[in-house]
């Protein structure tokens, strides 16, 4: 699988990255940095398999002690949800959700014992930063902070947990949490849990995937033609309320996606995957479930999108697995925000800004679980 982390202080490479694969590249530099990109990750696949050696595993789940995520959607008195709001506000009732105060830890020593490996799973978005320099955010705080302890070989690798409804920020308080306080926090809460690991038992590396053809959200002409006023109206630099810039782009968004199969771009897709469009009536889009079975007690599932708390925790619930990593903003990310039912009644951005219809988020639980326990020894 391939799974993204998260920042907001990265380039935009996604129109060129669709281009590229199209057979269109973008000219100049920012075409040219899609063919290094891909080829970058390609050689980390090369290396990774040159340099696979025995190695011990560990796993265990620590929590999260000191504060540093927060659900960032909140009830208000109208009985509607406001994302990023305060508790200042006097409008604000309660926070809309809980967080996942779980750190997921798998520890990977060589022979004589050295740890030089971990994989990181928490929930918690990277959106830390701003500006224009390039950042990879609190992992990188996390990475450094290991490193000091198991020298600088050590390899951090970071997984976001489900996490499309946490932030960083307290709604108690004027600060924001910055990315070095989350890094070393988390990287506390990494190092107090390392005693506690224990081998995985029985190792047994095994993998199932599961493909859900969740429902695309439908839209009127009329709806699409006001998307694209509004889109207009935003390139041409007018003020436009935030929540219906979100809703017009998301709207296209989707109109693409059920534009594709009146292009060339599935015969690139076809190259890439095995996975089919349905364009019957709904649009439904494929979504890949992986899970990979470490131990008899281990288990990784991962996600696509940026998946709500909830989903994330219903799935940690159910699965037989002793320690379950659940990694979001997996092998693809059109469905953008993946809510629950209930969050979709509330409103708010994340609800706002997703492509599927209410429902899907469950559907991806209820795969995950089945593979779950189709991989329990």
């Amino acid at each position: 699988m391939v799974a993204a982390t998260h920042t907001h202080t990265g380039p935009d490479y996604d129109r060129d990255l669709k281009a590229h694969l199209a057979g269109t590249p973008t000219p100049g530099e920012r075409g040219a940095y899609i063919g290094r990109l891909i080829d970058a990750i390609a050689q980390a696949a090369i290396d990774a398999d040159a340099k696979a050696a025995p190695l011990r595993l560990q796993a265990g789940i620590g929590t999260q002690a000191s504060e540093i995520s927060f659900n960032r959607r909140f009830v208000m008195k109208d009985g509607l949800i406001k994302t990023w709001a305060n508790f200042k506000d006097p409008n604000v009732v309660r926070a809309a959700g809980p967080i996942d105060p779980a750190v997921n830890v798998l520890l990977l020593r060589d022979g004589a014992g050295k740890a030089v490996a971990s994989l990181t799973n928490f929930a918690l978005h990277l959106d830390t930063l701003s500006g224009t320099k390039y950042s990879a955010d609190y992992p990188c705080d996390l990475e450094e902070s290991l490193r000091s302890d198991f020298g600088k070989e050590f390899v951090s690798i970071f997984g976001n947990g489900c996490c499309g409804d946490i932030n960083h920020v307290d709604p108690r308080s004027d600060q924001r949490n910055k990315t070095d306080f989350i890094g070393q926090a988390l990287a506390a809460s990494v190092k107090a849990a390392i005693p506690l690991l224990a081998d995985v038992a029985s190792p047994s590396l095994a993998v199932r995937r599961a493909v859900v053809d969740a429902p695309l959200q439908v839209f009127s002409k009329d709806e699409v033609e006001w998307a694209k006023g509004i889109i207009e109206q935003d390139r041409a630099g007018k003020k436009i309320p935030f929540l219906d810039e979100v809703k017009a782009y998301k709207i296209m968004a989707v109109e693409a996606l059920d534009s594709f199969k009146n292009t060339t771009v599935p015969q690139v897709a076809k190259k890439l995957s095995t996975l089919t469009f349905k364009f019957d009536d709904p649009l439904t889009l494929p979504l890949e479930v992986h899970v990979i079975r470490l131990g008899a007690d281990t288990a990784i599932v991962t996600l696509p999108g940026e998946v709500f708390v909830d989903l994330g925790l219903a799935i940690k619930k159910a699965s037989p697995f002793k320690n379950t990593f659940v990694v979001e903003l997996a092998n693809v990310d059109d469905v953008i925000y993946i809510p629950t039912k209930e969050q979709f009644a509330g409103g708010g951005y994340e609800v706002t800004n997703s492509t599927l219809k209410p429902g899907g988020g469950e559907l991806l639980v209820e795969a995950a679980v089945r593979l779950l326990r189709e991989l329990k020894p």
